[in-house]
């Protein structure tokens, strides 16, 4: 009888590679825009607590004048320092991976145990970025320029637009959060000149636009609430949700002429590089991304209406994006854990195999406002 690899895995080993690597988990670039506690006190799924933190004692009161000095002295007027709170609910994520794997992982890497414990860190912060993202984008504080029939794309003056929504408490700003093409049409921006207004660091730290440091993220959502219908008497198509799967353009191109149901398109999210073809029409078709080996990918969050009606081959409609960048001050969210992930080991009797799983209960959150601020941390902005 001969003795695996895979039998070799020692489950405390492992749970002290994953904790270490958990505690060290950075979240949005580390940008200092999210307040990591491992405290929360809930390990139930769905549940609705609430998010404490201290409410703001306002301004200084400003006293009457008591000139001469006659009549009594001016007295200040106590006022409270609370704890004040939102109520969000529990969000349970996990990973989990078969010890089958872990004969060829131990092949692969000269540290097995460190290799699985970096893969599940990654995975944890990418979950809390996105769900980081989903909280910030829920702002009250939003700057609305898109427009169908005059583009205004991301700038220098877009942005300082974006900061004056905080008025006088613009400071402290951590990040900026935009979209991959968003970020390649700063990158051809150019002065008088022609040299590009975006310079990024070779040492490789985060580029900065106005004076704020920029994140890229295609978990910051692309929409298309326009649509452009071209050919012969085309049924007013629309698209409606949102993309966070890296969508940078949008075009539907009937391939098969008819009815709503029998008429036939392809589509392209790309703008026309990629598409996926031979797709029936319908009343709605949720759209998927191109997949890297020549198939469908993952869903997109972006639904296509067809009207009834009778549809031409020559028919295209071509959506006009709209996306959604965010400016993010210091500590204007919080990131809520139920401590740093256990791993739990076990057999799969179904599979006869072994098994290693983390599970972690957490929330993210958007502060009402930033301590000390009377306004929440995070603008908004939609813009082409």
């Amino acid at each position: 009888m001969s003795t695996k690899k895979a039998d070799l895995v020692i489950p405390e080993v492992l749970a002290d590679s994953v904790q270490g690597e958990m505690r060290g988990m950075k979240v949005l670039a580390g940008s200092g825009a999210v307040v990591m506690n491992d405290t929360m006190p809930s390990s139930q799924g769905g549940e609705k607590i609430e998010v404490p933190y201290f409410g703001s004692i306002g301004e200084l009161e400003r006293l009457a004048r008591n000139e001469g000095g006659t009549g009594p002295t001016p007295a200040l007027t106590p006022r409270k320092l609370t704890m004040s709170g939102d109520e969000s609910f529990v969000e349970h994520a996990g990973i989990a991976f078969e010890m089958t794997q872990w004969s060829q992982m131990a092949a692969m890497y000269a540290d097995p145990y460190g290799e699985a414990a970096r893969q599940m860190r990654e995975a944890a912060e990418r979950d809390a970025d996105l769900a980081l993202v989903e909280a910030a984008l829920n702002t009250n504080l939003k700057l609305e320029v898109f427009s169908a029939s005059t583009p205004r794309n991301l700038d220098y003056d877009l942005m300082v637009d974006a900061r004056q929504k905080w008025g006088d408490e613009d400071k402290n700003i951590a990040l900026a959060a935009v979209h991959s093409k968003v970020m390649s049409d700063f990158r051809k921006q150019k002065d008088s000149d022609g040299r590009p207004l975006l310079t990024e660091p070779l040492s490789g730290e985060v580029s900065r636009v106005a004076g704020v440091p920029i994140i890229v993220s295609d978990r910051c959502p692309v929409s298309f609430p326009s649509v452009t219908a071209a050919g012969t008497t085309p049924p007013a198509v629309t698209v409606t949700g949102e993309s966070k799967a890296g969508i940078s353009g949008l075009r539907i191109e009937i391939t098969t002429g008819g009815t709503l149901g029998a008429a036939v398109f392809k589509y392209s999210t790309d703008g026309g590089n990629e598409w996926i073809e031979n797709v029936a029409t319908a009343a709605t078709v949720a759209l998927k991304s191109y997949g890297t080996d020549g198939t469908d990918g993952v869903a997109t969050g972006l639904t296509v209406n067809f009207p009834a009606g009778t549809y031409n081959v020559n028919n295209t409609y071509t959506g006009v994006a709209k996306f959604s960048s965010l400016l993010v001050r210091r500590n204007a969210l919080v990131f809520w854990r139920n401590g740093v992930p256990n791993v739990d080991t076990d057999k799969d009797i179904l599979a006869d195999s072994k098994v290693a799983a983390i599970h972690t209960y957490y929330i993210a959150h958007r502060y009402k406002r930033v301590p000390g601020g009377t306004r929440t941390g995070v603008v908004r902005i939609d813009h082409n």
